[in-house]
């Protein structure tokens, strides 16, 4: 028996179901465990024409699974999110040259070069060198990039709230443990991913499944001639389903999602997407922070209890509240992302003293003045104050 890693995209050509795409071969198309040297030589000279690699060493599967897990998986699902809820239903719209690919890929890269490798150089749970992780990258890049590649956004964000925990997780646990920043392009892919798993409030007839709406101003805009989309054109009003029982409609403005992350508040126990809901649709940032810090330390969450007493992980808190209120309020999604200094450290995005251990609203401190976190055109500048 041999340990193995599979790692094949396969998805339908538009004209038919039957008829499979074809992507590029992968680097690491099919990875086998050999420790004991079993396997014939032949087996080696498979790697280029069929991405067969053959692991000798203990660790280096290891080491192949948790690239594959923080840099292609945690790529596919910082995207997703985004592209799902402005309309981009499909991946193979970044083989296209439009100003919405160019900005996703720009965020992947950023969050690649400045998070993820620093994260790898940083951990000790598997060995693996910057060279490794960038090539790792690099190939999935290439295949990202293929138009032959796509698969729906709509399916990758299927069990979003675990996914957040396993593939974003682990690089900010180990950025925080070892003392570097955590950036903007971090705090935008949470603030994302829990905008996608926010519920309407609409009863649903199954437990565990709720209703999303679509980024407001870009579904307002959306002309449906961008990327893959445009050979479904005839289907713009219909609802589409993407998994089994769960569906979404452009034209009207809503999705279908799963979610069984469970979370406590004030010692309460609430679904993510409810506890997002009931704390109201346009609110102040600070109104949502236990319910973000609350899902980053649940282990089918974030699962990033082990650092939830920290400094560091104090501020990224208030960062995603920052970006997701605004997403709240109704800044396009595009809008946001496109204004981020994504290299800068998240602490930027928080709205009063960067202090995390200095109560924010102590009225016996004297003004502060810093740059503000929140652009002038930004909706959240209308949203009243609770009372």
């Amino acid at each position: 028996f041999h340990n193995t890693m599979v790692d094949r995209i396969t998805s339908r050509r538009p004209e038919s179901e039957m008829i499979p795409r074809a992507e590029p071969t992968p680097s690491k198309a099919l990875v086998i465990e050999d420790l004991e040297s079993i396997l014939q030589p032949i087996f080696g000279n498979l790697r280029k024409s069929h991405g067969v690699v053959i692991r000798s060493s203990r660790g280096q599967l290891d080491a192949d699974i948790a690239l594959k897990l923080r840099v292609a998986n945690g790529t596919h699902t910082a995207a997703a999110h985004t592209m799902a809820l402005t309309g981009l239903v499909m991946t193979d719209v970044l083989s296209s040259d439009s100003e919405e690919s160019k900005l996703i890929l720009n965020y992947l890269d950023s969050l690649v070069a400045n998070q993820i490798v620093p994260g790898v150089e940083a951990t000790t749970d598997f060995t693996a060198t910057k060279a490794e992780t960038q090539a790792v990258y690099e190939d999935w890049r290439r295949r990202l990039i293929h138009a032959h590649f796509g698969l729906s956004t709509f399916f990758i964000t299927q069990n979003g709230a675990a996914k957040g925990g396993i593939r974003i997780g682990p690089t900010i646990r180990e950025l925080i443990q070892s003392s570097s920043h955590i950036q903007c392009s971090t705090a935008f892919s949470l603030a994302a991913l829990l905008r996608f798993l926010t519920h309407t409030g609409t009863k649903t007839k199954e437990q565990n499944l709720y209703i999303g709406w679509f980024d407001p101003k870009r579904h307002e805009e959306q002309n449906l001639e961008t990327g893959s989309f445009d050979r479904e054109k005839h289907e713009e009003s219909k609802t589409i389903p993407y998994a089994d029982g769960l569906e979404y409609n452009i034209s009207e403005g809503w999705y279908c999602f799963r979610c069984d992350c469970i979370i406590r508040i004030n010692g309460a126990e609430t679904p993510l997407p409810m506890a997002l809901h009931k704390i109201g649709l346009k609110e102040q940032p600070v109104a949502y922070e236990s319910v973000i810090a609350s899902y980053l330390c649940q282990p089918n969450g974030g699962n990033l209890a082990n650092i939830s007493d920290t400094s560091a992980f104090t501020t990224l808190v208030r960062a995603v509240a920052t970006l997701y209120a605004r997403m709240m309020a109704g800044d396009a999604l595009m809008d946001i992302l496109g204004s981020l200094n994504m290299e800068a450290s998240c602490e930027s995005l928080v709205d009063g003293p960067y202090n995390c251990t200095i109560e924010r609203f102590d009225a016996s401190r004297p003004l502060h003045y810093q740059k503000s976190s929140i652009p002038d055109d930004s909706l959240l500048l209308e949203t009243p104050l609770a009372k």
